[in-house]
């Protein structure tokens, strides 16, 4: 909600199971569930003690930017299957080198849509996210 500027919302009722107004982070959980950024998990959690995966952490990251992410071009990676739900957003974010994959290892060359996240790589992506817009807005 910071990084985009939006202002938090006093959330009466987030309707998540798993989180009450007694959370530090209710009213920003709240805010983007009413500005439609996230909608949680199908049994009604949240979950905010698990850890975030990287598809999920770009979702909500692309969704929160209000970019459109209308683009025809699958991403160079084998592992991101162009049926699942993450896919565009996937696919926007290679082709305006926002995500590039991991670069060492055996998972070099991968996205690793259901590997968690470090606080580092989305910092990376919003970075660039950042720039991608003032770059956008200059030209």
């Amino acid at each position: 909600m910071e990084l985009f500027n939006y202002p938090l919302m006093n959330i009466s009722d987030t309707s998540f199971k798993d989180i009450n107004s007694e959370n530090w982070f209710y009213n920003y959980v709240g805010t983007a569930k009413e500005l439609g950024f996230i909608q949680g998990y199908e049994d009604g959690s949240f979950k905010p003690n698990q850890s975030i995966t990287r598809s999920e952490a770009l979702k909500i990251l692309l969704k929160a930017s209000l970019k459109n992410i209308d683009t025809t071009n699958p991403a160079d990676f084998n592992d991101v299957n162009q049926d699942q739900w993450y896919a565009p957003y996937v696919n926007w974010a290679f082709e305006k080198e926002l995500v590039s994959g991991y670069e060492f290892g055996p998972e070099k060359g991968l996205f690793g849509p259901g590997n968690t996240i470090t606080r580092a790589e989305i910092s990376k992506i919003a970075d660039l996210l950042n720039l991608l817009e003032t770059t956008e807005i200059t030209k």
